[in-house]
């Protein structure tokens, strides 16, 4: 099981997924795509979606591993399929949690994430971007109850080390031209796909217009919504995440 986080979680957002999978006998790494999580932020870096897919890629390669079942969060669900079209013999299925086929890095999260960079000028600006944060994430949260100073530390370890770093990183991102259309290549991802949306409403999960491309599209997919969450499903309900994983498993289990 491959995870991946999206633009502004980390390898620490999927812990008590990974420690589910773990009891259940799977074996689990998450993968922090460039600019993301802890990972590195060049300022010069291609930072599209499909570069970051090949990086996924590389990375499966570098730790002998030839086929995998991929969880992507948000942004994250978007490079899986990249890499599930481009790469369909390393795919074995997906588990996609509010993503959809993102065409590009610069989205509502990222321009939210812009509006950041003015406060780096204001004393105690950092301070000011932490309570926005978790404002933020409180709000698209069924319950907020999970969303603790401690948390929000850990999800935002990488940003607050390297600050300045991750705004020139985003600005980068913002000038992506992604070099594939996914829309137009998601009838090459033939592995089977389970897409898990949240009760709660909120305005940074997936479109009803990309959730209805990816149900025309995708010749083998679930659309699964999860009681009890809002956008981090990972963190309000982690057995749901890792239950679709062993349904995707099963089904597996045939072919």
């Amino acid at each position: 099981m491959v995870l991946l986080p999206g633009l502004f979680g980390s390898n620490y957002g999927y812990r008590n997924v990974m420690a589910l999978l773990e009891q259940d006998g799977f074996q689990s790494i998450a993968i922090e795509p460039l600019g993301i999580g802890g990972s590195s932020r060049p300022e010069v870096a291609d930072y599209s979606l499909t570069a970051q897919s090949e990086r996924v890629a590389a990375v499966l390669d570098s730790l002998g591993i030839d086929r995998a079942v991929l969880v992507g969060h948000s942004l994250g669900a978007s490079i899986a399929m990249r890499l599930a079209y481009r790469h369909p013999e390393r795919v074995q299925g997906i588990v996609s949690i509010e993503g959809g086929p993102s065409e590009s890095v610069f989205g509502r999260g990222l321009r939210s994430a812009m509006r950041f960079a003015p406060m780096l000028n204001v004393i105690n600006g950092r301070g000011m971007v932490m309570r926005k944060i978790m404002h933020d994430m409180q709000e698209v949260s069924h319950d907020a109850e999970w969303v603790t100073r401690p948390v929000v530390v850990e999800y935002t370890r990488g940003l607050s080390e390297e600050f300045g770093a991750t705004m020139k990183a985003y600005r980068a991102m913002a000038e992506v031209d992604e070099p594939e259309v996914l829309s137009l290549n998601l009838g090459g991802v033939i592995c089977p796909v389970i897409v898990l949306v949240s009760q709660k409403q909120h305005d940074v999960g997936i479109p009803e217009g990309e959730l209805q491309t990816l149900l025309a599209l995708l010749p083998d997919m679930v659309v699964d919504t999860v009681a009890n969450s809002g956008f981090f499903i990972q963190e309000e309900q982690p057995h749901e995440v890792s239950g679709a994983v062993q349904s995707l498993m099963i089904g597996l289990g045939g072919r």
